[in-house]
């Protein structure tokens, strides 16, 4: 079971990075990690955020024994591949710099989940009317209403980021939905 676990600034008061920015950059620090290197320390997780924020983790590394905070290589290469498995990080990670707060995070996830339940509906009717459903999604047309699942692009980019839909055809301006749905 996954749990989201919404603070109240205690973590943030006592000087520990949990703002949607450390959580992201530190993912991607992981993500981008040369292995070659070791054993990542939290310099090599937040040291991206000193400049902006030194005030604050100059009191984290004042308060907590972060260097003591290790992640082995082994480590490393599962979160790698959790990382590139998970479509919620992989949405985040597209629209990482449109977040700046976790009211901006909660609003983006409760727009990709209205999206998704959208996307449902559509595909329920299409098929109550047609009893089947065509694995083409398309983008800015009307013709076939009754047959296809229409949806704007930005839609539909977001459905392919949450891995409800493969990458948008450019020529054909049609998706794909992913074959495990």
């Amino acid at each position: 079971m996954n749990i989201l676990i919404i603070g109240n600034g205690f973590d943030l008061s006592h000087y520990l990075p949990t703002k949607y920015d450390h959580f992201m950059l530190a993912m991607q620090a992981i993500e981008n990690w040369d292995e070659s290197k070791g054993d990542m320390g939290f310099d090599d997780l937040f040291g991206s955020l000193y400049k902006k924020e030194g005030y604050f983790f100059s009191y984290t590394k004042a308060m907590y024994k972060t260097d003591q905070i290790k992640i082995s290589v082994d480590q490393i290469k599962e979160l790698k591949i959790k990382l590139k498995e998970n479509v919620w990080f992989r949405f985040f990670l597209h629209h990482v710099n449109n977040i700046e707060t976790w009211i901006d995070f909660e609003s983006e996830f409760a727009s990709a989940l209205d999206l998704v339940a959208i996307f449902s509906e559509k595909a329920e009717k299409i098929y109550q009317f047609n009893e089947k459903l065509e694995e083409l999604v398309l983008c800015r047309t009307e013709k076939e209403q009754n047959k296809y699942i229409l949806f704007k692009e930005k839609s539909i980019q977001k459905l392919v980021l949450l891995g409800i839909l493969d990458s948008l055809n450019e020529n054909t301006r049609t998706a794909k939905i992913n074959r495990k749905y």
